[in-house]
């Protein structure tokens, strides 16, 4: 995850992140300078990862599937007139994974794309896809409904067949 370098060179996006997941109605945008600069670290680390599997996977039949983080919060971000920068961040951040995981062989699995619909304007929360969870009451919208959970797996399963049936 963003903000977990061993130096904490990357902390900037956490903060990022934390407008626009938690604290979305204080009305303060992510940055808008979604540059490679701005991911580098970022990258870097995932980079690093990927090259750890591989390392331990010895080089055996492998099948990594690769997730990117939905936006739970499109209500608030509107209420709160960011949602456009949330939106561009997520999608920012999206194509960051998406990226390393091609550059590396893995399977990537966009839950933008399925909790958010392919244009990532959808709400999951209005559309039923996460809800309240008695497991955790303080954040009770990043939790999955059972419908929500049925769509994320069948991601999951369509695009791992797809990998495993591709010569």
């Amino acid at each position: 995850r963003p903000g977990e370098s061993p130096d904490g060179d990357d902390e900037y996006i956490v903060e990022d992140f934390e407008r626009c997941w938690w604290r979305p109605s204080e009305g303060v945008p992510p940055t808008s300078d979604l540059t490679d600069d701005y991911w580098a670290v970022y990258r870097g680390l995932l980079d690093e990862v990927y090259a750890e599997l591989w390392s331990l996977r010895q080089d055996q039949p492998t099948l990594i599937v690769t997730l990117d983080l939905y936006n739970p919060s499109l209500q608030l971000q509107r209420e709160s007139e960011i949602a456009d920068a949330c939106i561009a961040w997520f999608e920012s951040w999206r194509d960051q994974i998406a990226e390393a995981a091609e550059a590396h062989g893995s399977v990537f699995v966009s839950l933008q794309d399925v909790f958010n619909g392919v244009d990532h304007q959808l709400d999951p929360m209005e559309t039923g896809l996460i809800g309240p969870s008695e497991a955790d009451l303080g954040a009770p919208w990043y939790r999955s409904t059972p419908s929500g959970a049925s769509e994320h797996a069948t991601a999951l399963v369509a695009a791992s067949l797809e990998a495993l049936n591709t010569p």
